[in-house]
């Protein structure tokens, strides 16, 4: 099933076929597409301000400012919006990793190589689409999962680029993916940084972390018979250069959809003087 899916101005893309096709009825008018946008916008909302247990069709459609039939008309009930949800973050945040991959260069010296992927994951998992597939990593969520299967094309796509052999290049991704992950999830709650013990620091310090911890492991590859040593940097680690993430900053930041995207629909729509019949119940 083909579906228009807003951009993040509002406006619909063309068609697009994608597995979250099959959890929405989708829209053919330009009000139903802009009452869909809402009810994205306010499921998201919740996600990351409250939590699952605070995604119900209530509040969703309180919230949205539409009516529970409007919400009933377009999923069968709160689990589908999930899925769909999930399935729409994965094909943008795959979108995104393709754009991001077509300028990624990693002939030549390793640490450059590696400093190029880190800062495009860094940018998608921080800063791009990748947030809000992790705000929905786990629900709704059957083998395989949504997480696992943009690991496995970050994964396939780094064989192919030569950056390192089929065993390292996975564990490599499982590693730099889960931490960046669990550093969005906790930038996304809110959850205290390394000032109160996190693992996690800011991105400014994390990134280059990263990077060495993947130089030494994928190095070590290319130098089996070294032997290994443990030592202290003898200086700090010097910033990314701008040249290596120019093709990064080109592509414009996308943010979570939050309270602000649906007061800017409301605007250009008057708000439903009656609420339709519903079809069931709504979801405590």
């Amino acid at each position: 099933m083909a579906e228009n899916v807003p951009d993040q101005e509002g406006a619909a893309s063309g068609p697009r076929t994608s597995a979250a096709a099959t959890f929405v009825r989708a829209p053919q008018q330009e009000r139903s597409r802009r009452t869909l946008k809402r009810i994205l916008a306010a499921g998201l909302y919740l996600l990351e301000h409250q939590g699952p247990d605070a995604l119900t069709v209530t509040e969703i459609t309180r919230r949205a400012h539409t009516s529970v039939g409007s919400f009933y008309a377009r999923f069968q009930g709160k689990d589908d919006l999930l899925r769909y949800l999930g399935e729409r973050s994965l094909t943008e945040a795959l979108e995104v990793w393709d754009q991001l991959n077509t300028g990624l260069q990693v002939e030549g010296e390793l640490r450059a190589s590696v400093t190029e992927v880190v800062q495009r994951l860094g940018w998608l998992y921080l800063e791009a689409a990748g947030r809000s597939l992790v705000l929905l990593d786990g629900i709704e969520d059957p083998f395989p999962t949504r997480r696992r299967r943009l690991e496995d094309r970050i994964a396939s796509d780094l064989r192919e680029l030569g950056v390192a052999s089929e065993v390292r290049s996975n564990l490599a991704t499982r590693v730099l993916a889960g931490t960046l992950q669990d550093s969005a999830l906790r930038d996304l709650r809110d959850i205290p940084g390394d000032e109160e013990g996190s693992p996690y620091p800011e991105a400014s310090v994390l990134l280059p972390e990263l990077v060495e911890l993947l130089v030494g492991y994928l190095g070590g590859e290319v130098c089996a018979t070294a032997a290994p040593t443990v030592h202290e940097p003898k200086q700090p680690l010097e910033p990314v250069s701008e040249r290596q993430v120019a093709v990064v900053r080109e592509l414009p930041k996308r943010d979570i959809e939050t309270e602000a995207l649906i007061e800017a629909a409301l605007a250009s729509e008057p708000a439903p003087s009656a609420s339709p019949a519903p079809r069931k119940p709504a979801k405590a």
